[in-house]
């Protein structure tokens, strides 16, 4: 459809920005109020990672709710990964709430997002190649143009 055509449209567009940017971005529709609680979409990778620590270091969002969700099959690996994020933001004073899920990742948070009221999704954006991206696609331009929600995109 038309509406999805320019959505994909914004989202290229967006992601050509933060690519050439690395700044932290904020993706928002009108009118915006600020947060109460914010959701990390966390896969454990190193742009993941990242974003935790940025996040954990900053005053920015420091007394919001902390949700770290991780979306896919439960390991041992992904437990460890979890309770990292966990405690480093605990240990720089957020509340945290962890949940790992399974399904759709971009219909698994917005719909964790959703039950739970939370206001922003924090992510890591585009941690992988163009060429990756162009085969997988990305998480990242799924969540802007399905999210109703400010996006807060770290790099």
């Amino acid at each position: 459809t038309e509406t999805e055509h320019n959505s994909s449209k914004v989202g290229t567009h967006i992601e050509n920005v933060v690519r050439a940017l690395h700044k932290p971005v904020l993706i928002t529709s009108s009118p915006f109020s600020p947060p109460q609680s914010f959701l990390i979409a966390f896969d454990g990778s190193p742009t993941a990672r990242i974003c935790v620590d940025k996040i954990a270091n900053s005053p920015l969002l420091k007394t919001l709710t902390a949700h770290v969700v991780y979306v896919g099959k439960p390991n041992s690996d992904m437990t460890s990964q979890v309770t990292w994020a966990k405690e480093l933001l605990a240990n720089n004073g957020f509340d945290v709430i962890d949940s790992v899920l399974e399904g759709d990742v971009e219909k698994s948070i917005l719909d964790y997002q959703e039950k739970n009221v939370i206001d922003m999704i924090v992510i890591g954006a585009y941690g992988h190649s163009k060429i990756r991206q162009f085969f997988i696609g990305s998480t990242t331009t799924k969540l802007l143009s399905s999210s109703t929600k400010p996006v807060l995109l770290l790099r």
